[in-house]
């Protein structure tokens, strides 16, 4: 463990996690382009303890983080479920 520089950060400061309905779910590198990244998704989700984090809403995206850097998922609720789930604790 150690510090690392605010640059190589994402800062996110809600607690809400992204869950994909769909097999595959396509992330964009930005809400107006065509070039995107798959996330593999599924009933993988309902096990699974890890979610994508939601970064910010967007009128038609959301913003999230994923392997590779922020992206942008489309707002379809047949496609996602949006879920609140982290939680934070202090241990001393």
């Amino acid at each position: 463990m150690g510090w690392v520089k605010y640059e190589h950060t994402i800062p996110w400061d809600t607690i809400l996690g992204l869950r994909s309905k769909e097999d595959m779910l396509l992330a964009y590198n930005k809400p107006e382009d065509n070039s995107s990244v798959e996330i593999v998704g599924g009933n993988i989700w309902y096990s699974y303890p890890i979610h994508i984090p939601i970064l910010d809403i967007k009128p038609n995206y959301y913003q999230v983080a994923a392997p590779g850097g922020v992206f942008y998922i489309p707002i379809d609720a047949s496609k996602v479920q949006e879920e609140v789930w982290m939680t934070a604790t202090l241990r001393i």
